[in-house]
């Protein structure tokens, strides 16, 4: 399946999956399953399986006596039922042509592993992108002098909403000690959206030659980001302070 017709199945798996876990369950638990419903059952291990895209493995101990003997067992990506022996023979079985008794077995098995898949996919869809900051430093039209002429110190946005954003800058000197932190916020910044924050002239003798920038933000489901990165004053590109919960 390519990849731009995975993301327009992504809102019906979505909108689906409370149905489908209620119709896996309901069927997983019948003592036998008549042909119907089999059929549809498989329809929804193939339906789950598409998204999933991935071997599924099963455990061994859980399928009792039917799979004794055997090394490994797991379902590919093309709902096949595969069986590695011990003596490293591999049997492969389409899902759908298994006998009804056997095929239980395997259902039971398969179906909460594959739910269990399929929610987390689902629940990364549904959350929403954390913050990405991003900073740059660039020279004054008089030139680089920052003794002289003041940088200008631009920060920007490319993730989701940054909430109640603090910035701390402080400049490191060439001597190894560091200047006063100049502390911004709190902000907000939206998607892809920047500001440029203005640095206090840099009055000492010595130049300072990178910048420590430490940031804290929240996002829109409450949880707070924070990151710290030293840049080198000498780099006018764009720079990621990496950000994490922890």
């Amino acid at each position: 399946m390519k990849e731009d017709e995975t993301d327009q199945s992504k809102p019906a798996v979505v909108d689906n999956l409370a149905r489908v876990q209620a119709e896996l369950g309901r069927l997983a638990k019948l003592a036998s399953v008549e042909s119907a419903e089999r059929e549809e059952l498989v329809a929804m291990i193939k339906q789950l399986q598409a998204w999933v895209k991935s071997e599924v493995k099963l455990d061994l101990a859980s399928l009792g006596q039917a799979f004794s003997g055997d090394k490994e067992v797991y379902l590919d990506a093309e709902c096949n039922l595969v069986i590695v022996e011990e003596g490293g023979g591999v049997a492969k079985k389409p899902l759908d042509l298994l006998d009804p008794a056997l095929f239980l077995i395997v259902a039971r098995e398969v179906t909460p592993r594959l739910l269990k898949i399929v929610s987390a996919k689902v629940t990364a869809i549904m959350e929403p992108p954390k913050p990405s900051i991003r900073v740059i430093l660039l020279a004054g039209k008089k030139g680089s002098d920052f003794r002289k002429h003041r940088p200008h110190f631009f920060i920007m946005n490319s993730g989701g909403t940054a909430q109640d954003l603090g910035i701390s800058v402080r400049p490191r000197y060439s001597v190894g000690t560091y200047g006063r932190p100049k502390v911004f916020g709190p902000l907000k910044l939206a998607p892809n959206q920047q500001t440029e924050l203005v640095l206090d002239k840099i009055k000492e003798a010595d130049v300072f030659t990178s910048l420590l920038v430490e940031v804290a933000c929240k996002a829109p489901d409450g949880r707070t980001y924070r990151g710290r990165a030293t840049f080198s004053v000498e780099n006018h590109q764009w720079q990621e302070i990496a950000l994490s919960t922890s």
